[in-house]
């Protein structure tokens, strides 16, 4: 008969492990309706951008690598102020920093860039993306549906990316490479037959400041140039044979080996450059998934394949580089792209801002092989500051959310000039159709249009 104490003891467990496994049913289901609420609470904005005229190489003769270097590093902006949105606390660290969704989507004939983001960082995005892109307009729009027509799971094709070596060594970046990745990505999309659709969709959120520990011990370890291994026998195989046979009569000593110091190469000095300039930009985690879908399965391989090639720019053969998931389970894929769901815990699979850079950014013309990329055809400005409050309604200024009613008072004639006739003066008394036909002849010609305090 057992002790009373080992019985205690035993229900104690017991019901400690009861408890145990009922907290952890509660915390899976506590996440997974966070994982929803979250996904529901996401905005899709689509990115308008920027006219051509905005573009680093308009008129320009420079080189066109120092072009592309340029003009994609401005990205890095956006990047920088989006880690700064990290939060701190239980929940943080129970769920997850919130996620952000940058995506390319292919559908319906047209190319689409759009930011999905939380509700509450809406501003925030915006002003991320604006900084980088002052000429960009954000537009809340529901995303295009990739999948149209009678497409169903089993005709869909979808992998992730994650990285193919340890997070800390860096990718290839627009920096190495001097030129724009967006080409062969939008290549991979552009000849798209009805009822087919593609998506790039990059998951991303503030990674925590210890990601880099891993890359500071790395590079202790290639620094010292040393390398210790502790065995029974230590020496090798031999010695180990001794110690067994010595074994019955004395306790086996440990044997260290001796420590090797070699002198840095050229390799091990690129190791630790790239490792330091990877750990010099803030980081994010990241998740890419991609998405292809048409009403014949090998055509929706092909698209997939198409795009995961055009990732294959980005590998390095010395560092990093991406290796591909292909999802079997469609329909979890499907769920998993329309929710935009981003596993808690992804510490292993980080970016940085001039990675994240190389992979999205918004491309100039010279790097869009299609017109199904639609551009803004001018540049939106801000209205006057001193605007009239009564008079004739013109319409409206629209500028980075902020709309001004725009008014022609009873003291201001317009003037209308054109190279192939006189001056048209119009004022307040003059009818609206005349105004509205001057208007639409404006839009179609070259016009000059001055107003004139009477």
């Amino acid at each position: 008969m057992m002790e009373p104490w080992v019985v205690a003891i035993i229900v104690a467990s017991a019901v400690i492990l009861i408890i145990s496994l009922f907290a952890a049913a509660h915390l899976r289901k506590l996440k997974k309706a966070k994982k929803y609420e979250r996904s529901l609470k996401m905005k899709p904005l689509l990115i308008h951008l920027p006219p051509s005229t905005d573009d680093v190489s308009a008129g320009s003769s420079r080189d066109e690598r120092d072009i592309a270097s340029e003009a994609i590093s401005k990205t890095q902006t956006m990047y920088s102020i989006l880690a700064s949105t990290i939060t701190k606390g239980r929940k943080a660290r129970l769920y997850g920093q919130q996620h952000f969704s940058f995506e390319i989507i292919a559908a319906n004939g047209f190319i689409h860039y759009y930011a999905v983001v939380p509700a509450k960082l809406t501003e925030v995005v915006k002003q991320a993306v604006q900084s980088a892109y002052p000429t960009a307009r954000l537009e809340e729009k529901d995303e295009e549906n990739i999948f149209e027509g009678s497409i169903d799971t089993s005709t869909i094709s979808g992998a992730e990316l994650n990285l193919s070596k340890d997070y800390y060594l860096p990718i290839a970046t627009y920096e190495d490479t001097k030129r724009d990745a967006s080409m062969a990505i939008l290549n991979a999309i552009t000849n798209l037959n009805k009822n087919e659709g593609a998506a790039v969709q990059i998951l991303f959120r503030p990674a925590h400041k210890s990601w880099s520990e891993a890359g500071k011990s790395q590079i202790k370890l290639i620094q010292s140039g040393k390398e210790t291994k502790k065995t029974i026998g230590g020496a090798g195989i031999g010695q180990t044979v001794i110690d067994v046979i010595r074994a019955p009569f004395e306790v086996p000593e440990m044997h260290e080996k001796k420590e090797e110091i070699k002198q840095i190469n050229n390799i091990d000095q690129d190791k630790i450059n790239a490792i330091n300039s990877k750990m010099r930009y803030p980081a994010f985690e990241t998740l890419i998934r991609i998405v292809a879908s048409s009403e014949d399965k090998a055509r929706s391989d092909a698209i997939l394949g198409g795009v995961i090639s055009a990732f294959s720019q980005f590998d390095t053969t010395q560092f990093n580089g991406f290796q591909v998931n292909m999802l079997k389970d469609t329909k979890k894929l499907c769920t998993d792209y329309t929710f935009r769901f981003f596993p808690t815990k992804l510490h292993k699979n980080i970016l940085n801002s001039v990675e994240m850079a190389s992979i999205y950014h918004l491309p100039e013309q010279n790097a869009i092989p299609t017109t199904s990329v639609e551009r803004q055809l001018v540049k939106q400005v801000d209205g006057p500051a001193k605007l009239m409050t009564e008079g004739l309604f013109l319409g409206t200024n629209e500028y980075r959310g902020n709309k001004k009613a725009i008014y022609l008072g009873e003291k201001i004639a317009v003037v209308i000039c054109t190279s192939s006739a006189k001056p048209v003066w119009v004022s307040p008394s003059s009818s609206k159709t005349l105004l509205f036909r001057i208007c639409a002849t404006a839009a179609a010609s070259p016009l000059s249009i001055r107003t004139v305090m009477l």
